[in-house]
């Protein structure tokens, strides 16, 4: 049990090395699991829509294949609340989307609201349904973070705008 405690300590204190040093380039390099389902209505170039949201990226580390169960806009502090539809600069995966080991995916949260507003996505287990993931995505007018509803099997990690999900069961 140490010797996984100091496993899991030594790997994260390199992975926040890494992101203290600024080099997040390899992450950034991953391109997403598949076409992101997406908000956006009328014409909105792609610098726009970049100024507008805040991507925050999903990176695996876990031997689970996460898929997408369920997504829906929240209002960033209450996040079982669904609080109308979604804003034009969010975009998300698609509901069945895997999420496996070394993989990434991205979820853009709309800025351009004064309040807070949020997206949740709920992921389970392939291969047990009744294990699930929920993570929150906010971005308030002042700070932009990610909540997390997950099992005790499974680290999540976060930074202001990276998450990271590292199984605990070696």
């Amino acid at each position: 049990m140490n010797i996984r405690r100091s496993i899991v300590g030594a790997v994260l204190a390199g992975a926040s090395l890494v992101g203290v040093a600024g080099m997040t380039s390899v992450a950034h390099a991953a391109d997403p699991l598949e076409g992101s389902a997406s908000a956006a209505t009328g014409d909105v170039t792609a610098d726009q829509a970049a100024a507008a949201a805040t991507s925050f990226k999903v990176k695996s580390w876990s031997d689970r294949k996460w898929v997408v169960s369920n997504v829906f806009a929240t209002d960033g502090s209450g996040h079982n609340t669904r609080v109308g539809s979604f804003l034009p600069e969010d975009s998300y995966p698609a509901v069945g989307t895997e999420l496996s080991f070394g993989n990434s995916m991205t979820v853009n949260v709309d800025g351009s609201s004064w309040g807070t507003h949020g997206i949740s996505v709920l992921f389970h287990n392939r291969s047990n349904p009744k294990e699930t993931l929920q993570l929150w995505f906010v971005r308030g007018f002042f700070t932009s973070h990610v909540d997390e509803k997950s099992p005790d099997s499974l680290l999540v990690h976060s930074s202001r705008d990276e998450v990271m999900l590292w199984d605990l069961d070696w």
